[in-house]
């Protein structure tokens, strides 16, 4: 049971008494055990190799609700039962940076399949799927990538931008992938809505002889009388089966 001076530890009918404090960046303090902070997280050292007295605070970065998570899963009692906490996009991205952070593999891997389960909602916002897509380029995993971009090229830059924070690098990848996309949906654009050749009145075809700009420039491609529903049909074709791939500029 713990102490007087020691706060109860954060998972339910704990049997182990807490020996240590951690304080919050929110000032939200824990109580918890040296034993299992060293047993889950690589990143917190030995308990012989530190000067520890029971009544020092330990300061951390992280927020209370983040710690919260992070020391349930610092538990073999409480695991199974946390993941069922991880809904929230914004908590489940912070509890993965201090997993990562602390090596806490068993939260990390929660919080993957969480991100992952998010991630093929159908409900999910433009704005989440930029988030997600951050958390994927910063770990160089590629594989949801080209899921996610996609919904994310009509953001605002500044939104972008802020998102990848020092990632500079990621940053001006994601620049030349949404150049890519966008020209891309232009082209698309272009041909949208041609009409077939005997719909068409000289008026209608007049611009669509115009040869298209971007990525899809190309002699073969320019509409010739008669050609331009060829034409059309080719623009489409070229530009749905070569969609820009993220590791086509990393």
């Amino acid at each position: 049971m713990a102490t007087a001076e020691l706060p109860r530890c954060e998972v339910p009918n704990c049997p182990r008494e807490t020996d240590i404090i951690l304080e919050a960046s929110d000032g939200k303090r824990f109580g918890t055990h040296l034993y299992c902070l060293q047993t889950f997280n690589d990143g917190f050292p030995l308990k012989e190799s530190v000067t520890h007295r029971i009544e020092d605070i330990v300061t951390l970065t992280e927020t209370g609700d983040t710690l919260a998570l992070l020391l349930k899963f610092s538990h073999y009692e409480d695991q199974y039962k946390t993941f069922s906490e991880l809904q929230d996009l914004d908590l489940v991205l912070r509890l993965a940076e201090a997993a990562d952070k602390y090596g806490n593999y068993f939260a990390l891997l929660a919080c993957k399949l969480a991100i992952n389960e998010q991630a093929s909602r159908w409900t999910l916002t433009d704005e989440d799927a930029l988030r997600i897509m951050v958390y994927h380029v910063s770990q160089g995993d590629l594989t949801k990538i080209d899921q996610l971009a996609p919904k994310t090229v009509n953001l605002p830059l500044s939104s972008v931008r802020s998102q990848f924070g020092s990632n500079l690098i990621g940053y001006c990848t994601y620049t030349l992938y949404r150049e890519k996309w966008r020209e891309r949906e232009a082209a698309l654009k272009i041909v949208e809505f041609v009409p077939s050749f005997n719909e068409c009145s000289p008026n209608q075809c007049a611009p669509i002889r115009r040869r298209p700009t971007g990525p899809f420039t190309n002699p073969s491609l320019e509409p010739r009388g008669e050609d331009k529903e060829n034409w059309a049909n080719e623009v489409r074709r070229t530009a749905k089966s070569n969609p820009p791939r993220w590791e086509d500029f990393c």
